[in-house]
């Protein structure tokens, strides 16, 4: 047993709220454990006792990579994939944030919450330090072992454990670390200073050498980790969504998102996670996709970058955070219990701001090759798989056994063969040694594989061409360029996961970052330039559409990206009639607005899910091939030979509701909403809120009739058998109406226009979509679209959504603004626009939308339109 003394111990430890100072408390959840065993007995059933005498003792043999700090404890590697309801246990110091993120998880995966402190009570009938007054320290020590014990024993599926303050001690240390080999064991971190401040302890030395101490015990106990990146002052710019402050109740909601990530890849469960928003650029990752790249950021200059991170806008496809090895190695320094807290934090900062897809990739130098006698060269690559990276890449000069041991630890890691040839000799890409490493990749079973050399003269750059042309498999995507000066036109010709800078980036002369580097944009207008990718048309169709912002937001977008593409307006009472521009061989796509979201149902060959629950589609995608697999290979002219149908109306609001949704109103089976309007958008607010797992929505509509017919629509589709809703895609592509998932059934109802009351069997609506024309068509007077007051009563607040945007300041949004103290976020359709424009965009071009740009061009277009509506009737 430790002597040691902490700050988690009974005695030391003051009760401070359950929540920072400032942030929004998550209330109680009833998902919490409240039945336990009885206090007289802790220990297991004999029923539970047969099924596992020991946490994780069914599981495969651990291995372990030791971070030394003076201390050498063995930290489990990630064990693949756990079962799919296994329990997931938090652990790390108090302060760190473990309460609000054990609730963050349990609401988003349906799991029971079991609290180490609450059990502790049930058992015992005292309070830790209650206890540890009244029977000393080692008796104290005792018992909770014995707790935790039977926690790990009888909760081994589906809850969420947040460990006790003794977890890491003494033989604790090693019921977790078996516990990990079979459930995900979650160490969570956070700086100092946040820590001191919810402690309220004045001794910031006393608290970093606590940390200093229990690091590597939570860090050799746990399998996974999460770094509690604090959020962004009030006074700073929210870059997601232009506006310049955080409502508090929307405080954890950048802490939700990042956490809910982590889960989602430790549980593989997008899907219950509402983590999948359906569109073709998001569901294929980015070595499927033609033309992706990948922005690189070196840890040896994130001193320097993260303080720009927020000025990026990111089109890349994902980040490649490179690790130095030399910095490890050499006698230089240690990958020890410090530097894992410094590259973690640094990676969960990159997670918050980019929010694509992480490479993590250790770079050896030249003169380190072959890498396979490299101890630190390994726990680093273990360590990156703790981060759960979506890629991970290893040196294909390793041996086989290594490399194997990663592959058997990946989770759901998608792992590289890399490997950098710095001195090609003349025959370079023709020799048979590049051939033999694709196999060798092929063979050890890596998802992708990735080549390159330095560049000795612009003949490389045909030579890789050949090379790529001749060993492309498309069971194992192909990476290979050329770096160096001379390589850079292999870059821009290079398909997956491209190597590029950004201007901010370039500006700071970062060694990564250099001139040698391409910029996404500059790559773009090579590839548009040298034709092989064809300029294409664009437009928004309908039948009013002069004042639509829609060609502003677009053609911003293509300027950015480096895309030749134009975006017009094509107005016209009749569909038929735009049917020629509909088949130009250069026509990429169409915006569909009224009257024509129904009609063009019927020009379709293909339409996704949603447009069919939906029944309306308002993205029409030319098709160069009978097949869908021509969605993934836009911007090239052809002749069209059929069309696919999509809408993204719903994402765009499935995504303000997301943003703005606070995590203490996170969807349950109690959570109701309401829609105003019936008509199509009143239909996509519908589906965006089933998406969310929104179980019980109501439809207000002036005409009762026209909300009875969305109930029934909607209540029909959810309950007959959807088996065929797939037809129209290709075999083993998933089904993303979200029928699959509704899990509760569905209820809708109409509620009469003049109904006053809220329906006393629902609980009040925390999530309201208004559907209706912000302006009269006559005399262009705000509509009334207020709500009796007793219906936004939700104690918690909610969102006010509202999809027009020819009024920003709706009688509906001020009763939200006026809320906003309990609460209640209001988001104005100028918001949304850009949300379903940006969907449309990467639907348009497989590329990923400048989302700032996007929303920027939108805004300084309504501008530009209201300014010039004043002086017209001045």
């Amino acid at each position: 047993m430790s002597s040691k003394r902490y700050l988690d111990d009974p005695e030391t430890s003051t009760s401070p709220s359950t929540h920072t100072p400032g942030s929004t408390a998550i209330p109680s959840h009833p998902h919490v454990a409240q039945d336990s065993p009885s206090k007289s007995n802790v220990r297991p059933s004999s029923r539970s006792r047969s099924a596992s005498q020991s946490p994780g003792s069914h599981g495969t043999s651990g291995q372990s990579t030791a971070i030394r700090d003076g201390n050498d404890h063995g930290s489990p590697i990630p064990s693949g994939r756990f079962a799919p309801d296994a329990s997931i246990v938090l652990t790390g110091m108090r302060g760190t944030g473990k309460s609000s993120l054990a609730i963050i998880a349990s609401s988003a995966l349906r799991y029971r919450l079991v609290d180490a402190n609450q059990y502790f009570l049930q058992q015992t009938g005292l309070s830790r330090a209650a206890f540890n007054a009244k029977y000393g320290l080692q008796e104290y020590r005792r018992r909770e072992l014995q707790i935790m014990h039977s926690i790990l024993i009888e909760n081994q599926t589906r809850c969420i454990i947040t460990c006790g303050p003794g977890s890491v001690e003494g033989n604790g240390h090693g019921l977790l670390k078996e516990y990990a080999k079979t459930h995900p064991v979650i160490y969570i971190m956070r700086d100092t200073e946040d820590i001191q401040r919810y402690l309220r302890i004045q001794d910031f030395e006393k608290i970093s050498d606590l940390m200093e101490q229990t690091g590597p015990m939570y860090r050799a106990s746990s399998n996974f980790e999460f770094y509690n990146i604090s959020e962004a002052s009030n006074a700073e710019i929210d870059t997601d969504t232009n506006t310049p402050s955080t409502p508090r109740s929307l405080t954890l909601k950048k802490l939700q998102h990042d956490f809910l990530q982590l889960i989602r890849k430790v549980t593989n469960q997008a899907t219950r996670l509402n983590e999948s928003v359906a569109n073709t650029h998001s569901l294929q990752p980015p070595e499927l996709r033609p033309f992706t790249y990948a922005l690189t950021l070196p840890f040896s200059s994130m001193a320097t970058i993260s303080t720009k991170l927020c000025d990026i806008e990111m089109t890349a496809d994902a980040v490649e955070f490179i690790i130095d090895l030399p910095l490890f190695t050499g006698g230089k320094r240690t990958f020890n219990n410090s530097v894992a807290d410094s590259i973690s934090k640094q990676y969960y900062f990159i997670r918050r701001y980019m929010r694509v897809p992480i490479i993590f990739q250790v770079q050896p130098s030249p003169h380190q090759l072959p890498v396979d006698a490299d101890e630190a060269y390994f726990e680093l690559l273990q360590f990156g798989l703790r981060l759960a990276s979506e890629y991970l890449c290893v040196d294909l000069t390793c041996n086989d056994q290594r490399i194997k041991q990663l592959l058997a630890a990946k989770g759901s890691t998608k792992i590289i063969g890399h490997s950098f040839d710095p001195a090609p000799g003349s025959d370079g890409w023709a020799s048979q040694d590049r051939k033999e490493k694709v196999q060798r990749a092929k063979n050890l079973g890596c998802d992708i594989v990735r080549l390159c050399q330095e560049a000795t003269s612009m003949l490389d750059n045909i030579s890789v061409q050949r090379f790529l042309s001749e060993n492309q498999d498309s069971s194992l995507p192909l990476i290979a360029y050329n770096s160096g000066p001379s390589g850079r036109m292999s870059c821009w010709q290079n398909s997956i996961l491209t190597p590029v800078t950004h201007p901010v980036l370039r500006s700071l002369q970062l060694p990564l970052a250099s001139n040698n580097l391409l910029t996404l944009q500059e790559a773009q207008k090579a590839l548009y330039a040298s034709f092989t990718l064809d300029q294409m048309k664009f437009g928004l169709f309908g039948s009013a559409i002069a004042s639509s912002l829609s060609p502003v937001m677009h053609n911003s977008a293509f300027e950015y990206c480096g895309m030749p593409h134009e975006y017009k307006r094509y107005q016209s009472s009749s569909l038929k009639e735009l049917e020629t521009i509909f088949r130009d061989p250069h026509f990429g796509g169409g915006s569909i607005t009224a009257p024509f979201k129904r009609d063009v149902v019927g020009l379709v060959d293909f339409v996704s899910p949603e447009a069919r629950a939906i029944g309306a589609v308002n993205t029409l995608i030319p098709l160069r091939s009978m097949t869908l697999d021509s969605l993934t290979d836009r911007n090239r002219a052809g002749p069209v030979v059929a069309f696919y149908g999509a809408n993204t109306d719903w994402i765009g609001i499935h995504s303000c509701i997301s943003r703005n949704l606070s995590p203490a109103n996170t969807v349950n089976e109690h959570t109701t909403g309401l829609v105003l309007g019936a008509g199509g958008m009143a239909r996509a607010a519908v589906y965006a809120m089933i998406r969310h797992g929104v179980r019980k929505i109501f439809v207000r509509n002036r005409t009762y009739e026209k909300a009875e017919e969305v109930a029934k629509q909607f209540n029909n589709w959810s309950s007959r058998d959807q088996t065929n809703t797939t037809t129209a895609l290709n075999a083993g592509e998933t089904d993303t109406s979200g029928i699959n998932h509704l899990g509760n059934p569905l209820t809708m109802r109409a509620l009469e226009y003049t109904e006053d009351s809220w329906p006393s069997d629902a609980d009040p609506p925390t999530i309201v979509v208004s559907s209706i024309p912000g302006l009269n068509t006559g005399d262009r007077l705000p509509t009334n679209n207020k709500v009796p007051s007793s219906w936004l009563a939700s104690k918690t607040g909610g969102v006010v959504v509202e999809l027009a945007y020819d009024s920003l300041e709706t009688p509906l949004l001020k009763q939200a603004h006026e809320k906003s103290h309990q609460g209640w976020i209001a988001v104005d359709g100028l918001q949304v626009l850009p949300e379903q424009g940006m969907h449309q965009f990467e639907l348009f071009t497989g590329r990923r939308a400048p989302q700032q740009q996007m929303r920027k061009a939108a805004l300084q277009g309504y501008e530009e339109q209201h300014k010039l509506e004043v002086q017209s009737r001045a």
